[in-house]
């Protein structure tokens, strides 16, 4: 089974986790972060996180809007605000926001995992 998400392979990367969340374009005003920020589903391959603008067919499956590479010294992933979760890259940082604590935890911890694991 290959799975092609904006040009990349993934038949050997399993789904870690997917769901909902807000991403926030990352020059936003940090005022008007979550208020102008967008529901996306998500879904984290390896370290790499892709996200789309519906839940795709099935899981896996479906061109996505694009991509973060959470893996690696060059990216960082930590706790923002309230419900936040902030992962800078050397082009920009992402603003993700999740509905409640419990989501909140549970993405960053995998996200967490996937930064300190590095790239592969």
């Amino acid at each position: 089974d290959q799975v092609t998400l904006f040009g990349s392979s993934l038949s050997n990367k399993s789904c870690t986790k997917s769901g909902w969340m807000r991403k926030a374009n990352g020059w936003t005003a940090v005022a008007a972060q979550y208020e102008r920020s967008k529901k996306r589903w998500f879904e984290l391959h390896g370290d790499t996180l892709y996200y789309y603008r519906f839940v795709p067919p099935e899981a896996g499956r479906g061109k996505a809007l694009g991509f973060v590479v959470v893996g690696g010294r060059d990216a960082e992933v930590k706790a923002g605000r309230s419900r936040e979760i902030v992962v800078s890259t050397p082009k920009r940082p992402y603003h993700l926001y999740l509905d409640n604590p419990r989501d909140h935890a549970s993405w960053l911890h995998v996200l967490l995992q996937a930064n300190s694991a590095g790239p592969g």
